[in-house]
């Protein structure tokens, strides 16, 4: 459970979202969600928000796969950016 004082968590609190999310992922791939566009989030600028709410409903629709499976994808997806050769 998470200490949210209200439904929206920006980037500066990044730990509370992984906190909040079962398995508590590594901040990085919390960041790789969000560039792979696995999980909701809003960006302001160069801020990224959570919103509680949004965290919850995708949660739900993502129960069917266990936190293996979830952290595997995000490997996966980390592993393949290094590989790519930058331009």
């Amino acid at each position: 459970a998470s200490d949210w004082s209200s439904d929206v968590c920006s980037s500066d609190l990044v730990t509370e979202a992984q906190k909040y999310i079962p398995g508590h992922p590594a901040v990085q791939t919390i960041y790789g969600w969000t560039s792979n566009n696995m999980i909701p989030y809003h960006k302001v600028g160069k801020r990224i928000y959570f919103v509680k709410s949004e965290l919850d409903a995708w949660l739900s629709k993502e129960q069917h796969k266990s936190q293996e499976d979830l952290r595997k994808e995000a490997e996966e997806y980390v592993n393949n950016r290094r590989k790519q050769p930058t331009l």
